[in-house]
């Protein structure tokens, strides 16, 4: 590792230890390999059929170096599930370490590529729960900061005399029926942010406008019941 990577590991070394969680780098990454594989937002294995890193492992490795090293590989199924593929560089490494080992050897080697595919294993499965919980508790702060939003909206909408207004917006099963959009999943409203005083003045005109069409829509509502309320009366008698 030259001096550059070296000094982008132990940065990224020191801020892994203020991730609340995050487990320390596993043996054979990197930290910077390490930190790509936890926060970037790409896929590294999940496309895999035509990833150019990857390659089908077929029976003719495990024909020619045995089942048992087989298995040693890391081993994952393609996404089609028709296919067992690992990474080139981990069969090439397996290979190389092979052709300079006698018979007799392989099996100590085998015990050691076991051992190791299990720590792996057990990392990995270790990192998914982290990122599992991870993602959990961003959704949960995301819908805190919007129901913080959608409060201090309300507010501000209220404190502009449209209280009442907000009280009669329609429910979603007419919101649907009529195509129209549910106060709560505006895009101006359900945004995962606090809402700041400039924010709030630059979406003050528009949620004045779309209050003002739900109320159209209520009140046109509300003359179409009564104009029709007589003349059901009419039919019945």
């Amino acid at each position: 590792m030259t001096s550059s990577s070296l000094s982008v590991s132990s940065t990224v070394g020191f801020a892994r230890s203020d991730v609340k969680g995050l487990l320390p780098c596993a043996d054979d990454m990197s930290e910077p390999a390490h930190a790509n594989l936890a926060f970037e937002v790409h896929c590294h294995v999940r496309l895999i059929d035509w990833c150019f890193s990857c390659e089908i492992i077929d029976d003719g490795f495990k024909m020619t170096h045995g089942s048992k090293l087989y298995d040693s590989l890391p081993l994952s199924i393609t996404s089609n599930g028709r296919h067992t593929c690992c990474l080139i560089s981990d069969r090439e490494a397996l290979a190389n370490e092979l052709q300079m080992l006698r018979p007799e050897e392989r099996s100590v080697l085998q015990g050691k590529k076991r051992d190791a595919l299990i720590i792996r294993q057990e990392h990995a499965a270790l990192c998914g729960k982290w990122a599992e919980d991870r993602r959990q508790n961003r959704w949960r702060e995301r819908n805190q900061l919007r129901d913080l939003r959608y409060d201090a909206i309300v507010e501000k909408l209220t404190e502009l005399g449209w209280g009442e207004e907000i009280d009669w917006l329609p429910n979603r099963r007419t919101v649907r029926i009529h195509k129209l959009i549910n106060f709560e999943d505006h895009p101006l409203v359900k945004q995962p942010k606090l809402l700041s005083g400039r924010n709030w003045q630059n979406i003050q005109d528009q949620m004045v406008e779309f209050l003002g069409q739900m109320r159209e829509f209520r009140l046109q509502r509300e003359k179409t019941r009564a104009w029709d309320s007589p003349r059901r009366y009419a039919c019945c008698c």
